[in-house]
């Protein structure tokens, strides 16, 4: 901690310098017989702090303080909530033993570090959910909210478990080109694709007239659905 002025430090010399001169005028030039000499010097005194206080204050001076602020590492925990994680043989560990296990993870990483807790599938929440009950996965989104939500904290690890399977958003790897810390995955469920079929856009006009014939686009993805007939 320190004062610093907007001026240069030799300046507080004059600042003692004219509330002496002002004192010393002030009662010893103009000094009458009647007043003690006890009570002279102690006038004189206080005159002088004074006068030397406002000057001091007319430097425009802050007091600069440094403080030093150590900031535990961040782990975000993204935890994947959607269906397709139980669609796999190892659905009942899932359900029953996995959700005791991640929550004894973050619990240890609480000794260490700060952990934020995320879930994501339909939406993103706030919360660790594993109800695996979500039937869609916007990954694209996810990281996109972590990197502008946490811009501006000390980031460990971003650390996602999921089957990596996505039907919502854009491809997760341009948003994670963004990110400038770890991600680390932790790999669930089973990572082919299932039997599906997935509408992926449609393109039409925003406002037509009445009556008016007007085209529309629809694009389809299909997996492992050949010679299979689907009505649309």
């Amino acid at each position: 901690m320190g004062i610093v002025t907007e001026y240069p430090f030799g300046f507080i010399f004059f600042c003692f310098l004219l509330g002496g001169i002002y004192a010393f005028a002030l009662y010893f030039r103009t000094r009458k017989d009647d007043i003690s000499d006890v009570l002279v010097w102690i006038m004189t005194g206080f005159r002088f702090l004074s006068v030397t206080l406002i000057s001091f204050l007319l430097l425009s001076p802050l007091i600069k303080k440094h403080t030093e602020v150590i900031q535990k590492p961040l782990i975000i925990i993204a935890q994947d909530n959607s269906l397709s994680v139980t669609l796999s043989k190892d659905s009942a560990f899932y359900r029953k033993e996995y959700p005791r296990a991640i929550r004894e993870l973050t619990d240890d990483l609480r000794k260490k570090f700060d952990v934020a807790e995320l879930s994501f599938g339909d939406r993103l929440s706030n919360e660790l959910k594993t109800s695996f009950t979500e039937k869609q996965t916007d990954i694209s989104a996810l990281l996109d909210e972590v990197n502008t939500r946490y811009a501006n904290r000390n980031i460990g690890a971003l650390i996602v478990a999921s089957d990596g399977i996505y039907n919502k958003g854009s491809n997760p790897f341009y948003a994670a080109e963004k990110i400038r810390f770890p991600v680390l995955t932790v790999a669930m469920g089973d990572t082919n694709l299932p039997r599906d079929i997935i509408l992926k856009k449609i393109i039409s006009n925003k406002s037509v007239f009445l009556g008016d014939k007007f085209p529309v686009e629809i694009m389809l993805e299909a997996d492992k659905c050949s010679n299979e007939k689907t009505d649309i």
